[in-house]
């Protein structure tokens, strides 16, 4: 069986970068995460999707900036 205790930091780490865009729905922050990911988000492991979470992060960081 997989370590529970995966779960709560990459869950709470997933609502801290949410909440940074609130007028986003849940499905449409996920599809932006996985808009770059190089294979089938199905196989991604929680420290890998947490990597593309840092990048969707600096998009949006670079996007502010530019606008």
């Amino acid at each position: 069986m997989r370590d529970v205790k995966r779960i709560k930091p990459f869950m709470d780490r997933l609502t801290k970068e949410w909440e940074k865009y609130p007028d986003l729905r849940f499905i449409q922050f996920v599809n932006l995460i996985f808009d770059n990911a190089e294979y089938d988000p199905f196989y991604y492991e929680e420290k890998d999707t947490l990597k593309l979470l840092g990048h969707t992060s600096e998009y949006f960081e670079a996007k502010e900036v530019t606008e």
